[in-house]
């Protein structure tokens, strides 16, 4: 979450401009390389995408927001959604 924080402004920018698919296939392949790949012929392979967009979404709103939470917090929060989300 630092690397997000210390280039707060820069993400927002990118979002505001239309570049949000940028920041959505950076953290689509983090979530792979979390979860793993799965084969395309099984419907778990959408936890990829649920993850990431969660992980945009939340993060997207906190840097919004201030980043008032601190980067562990986050990165704790983020961690217990994912397995929320493929549990």
């Amino acid at each position: 979450m630092h690397y997000y924080r210390e280039h707060r402004e820069e993400i927002i920018t990118l979002d505001q401009n239309g570049f949000a698919h940028e920041i959505r296939d950076v953290l689509s392949d983090l979530a792979s390389q979390v979860i793993g790949d799965m084969p395309a012929s099984s419907i778990r392979h959408y936890d990829i995408y649920g993850v990431s967009g969660a992980m945009y979404n939340v993060t997207m709103q906190w840097l919004l927001l201030g980043c008032v939470e601190s980067d562990e917090e986050m990165a704790a929060y983020l961690a217990v959604l994912a397995i929320r989300i493929i549990n």
